[in-house]
């Protein structure tokens, strides 16, 4: 049973309290960590971790709840809860909801979240995992690689403490007060697996090869994450390995050392095994355009003419993914085959393999077989003429003729044209 909780109630910004354990996630949370926790039998709900208590007597009696005495038991720690509410939409005032239509895009799949006045006192044992809270502003401005499809992702822009709803700025929250906390280490780890799976999808070369393999340095309590949110999907297989390692000795002879390791892998080859991850690591896990790896900032990589789309496609032989850590190492390897389609392709069989990704928004329409955006060095034809386009303004285009046995033509034309009327002569050039 909840309580109303003062706003003065806030996280104490140091590690005065000491860390709690979470028995599920095998990890020490603090508080100011977003958790995801059991709050009745049937529900489970997000909140922050404001303070703990190492007994049941350490709670106030006017904040024990029927819950509390029910459950309390010799060495429980108590962990005390603001929760975090999912936004009703009717209850926020339009002024403070409003996100920009352009760029609601970015938040598609995630859902927001409001900081409320409700407190709750919980047991260690019902802390489930860990939640990923970001500011609005995070997604619209781009300061992280794809977060679109990453289960218990949400972000946030009110507040309800007080009873009135107020906007937060950007620069009042921190998703990851400490940078040393369990949260960011796991984040951290989980956005380099991405971003260095990623770049191999989003090669600019066009003669690759549609498969490759790296190692990745991985921790190993970053693996014991991973290994827990796929454990019911799919099987994990463990192998232990011997092997000798040499040592030189002071003398310049070598001794040899006998190690065991435990080698553990996981073969992606099914859509409800890729599902599970794209939950891990976002809607972009798997996929990526053949241009260049987007920079951090600047992700609108929407598709144009003569792009290909690089695209784990579990129905061809051989595509899937293959994980392999070592727990001596911790390296863990990665071994991926892939297919590639244009990305101007408008058959089903590409529209399904894209189904609940965020790329699946850009993609043309049945209707619109060439629909693209105007860039520098399209070519269009006019009035008989062929033009290439060199420059690009807000509602117009200037563009030259262009004539391709004469690139250096003195008596070219330059012409400037409205944007609209360009977009629909390079379609009708394309066709």
């Amino acid at each position: 049973m909840s309580f109303n909780l003062h706003p003065s109630r806030s996280p104490s910004l140091s590690f005065t309290s000491a860390p709690i354990k979470c028995p599920k996630l095998e990890a020490h949370l603090i508080p100011s960590d977003f958790i995801l926790f059991q709050s009745t039998p049937e529900e489970n709900a997000v909140g922050q971790i404001v303070n703990i208590a190492s007994n049941f007597q350490e709670i106030p009696i006017s904040e024990i709840s029927n819950n509390c005495m029910i459950s309390q038991g010799c060495g429980s720690v108590w962990c005390l809860i603001r929760k975090w509410t999912q936004s009703d939409q009717s209850d926020v005032p339009d002024s403070l909801n409003h996100i920009p239509h352009a760029t609601k895009y970015k938040v598609n799949g995630v859902s927001e979240l409001i900081e409320t006045s409700q407190g709750e006192w919980i047991k260690s044992t019902d802390v489930l995992d860990i939640v990923f809270i970001f500011h609005l502003s995070d997604f619209i401005e781009d300061r992280y690689f794809c977060l679109n499809g990453i289960e218990n992702i949400y972000f946030t822009h009110i507040t309800n403490l007080t009873g009135e709803f107020r906007r937060i700025k950007s620069d009042d929250f921190n998703p990851f007060p400490f940078r040393n906390e369990y949260r960011y280490r796991i984040f951290s780890s989980l956005m380099y697996i991405n971003t260095s799976i990623s770049r191999f999808f989003f090669r600019e070369s066009q003669s690759q090869g549609n498969r490759f393999s790296t190692k990745i340095q991985l921790s190993y309590e970053c693996w014991l994450y991973i290994s827990m949110k796929i454990r019911s999907s799919m099987s994990i297989s463990c192998k232990h390995k011997k092997y000798c390692h040499k040592r030189p000795r002071f003398d310049l002879s070598q001794s040899k050392i006998r190690i065991e390791t435990a080698m553990y892998y996981v073969d992606i080859d099914t859509t409800e095994k890729m599902t599970s991850f794209l939950k891990i690591f976002g809607s972009s896990f798997g996929i990526g355009l053949r241009k260049k790896f987007p920079r951090i900032g600047y992700q609108d990589n929407h598709f144009v003419f003569g792009d290909i789309i690089n695209v784990v496609d579990f129905s061809v032989k051989g595509n899937g993914v293959k994980l392999c850590f070592d727990e001596s190492t911790s390296n863990l390897s990665v071994i991926s085959s892939y297919s590639s389609f244009p990305a101007t392709s408008n058959s089903n069989h590409l529209q399904n393999l894209l189904q609940n990704r965020l790329l699946q928004s850009v993609l043309p329409e049945a209707n619109e077989k060439y629909e693209v955006s105007v860039v520098v060095d399209d070519l269009f034809q006019r009035n008989g003429l062929l033009y290439k386009v060199i420059n690009i303004n807000d509602t117009s285009v200037a563009a030259v003729s262009f004539n391709p046995e004469a690139p250096n033509d003195t008596n070219a034309i330059t012409i400037d044209i409205e944007m609209t009327e360009c977009q629909r002569l390079i379609n009708e050039f394309l066709d």
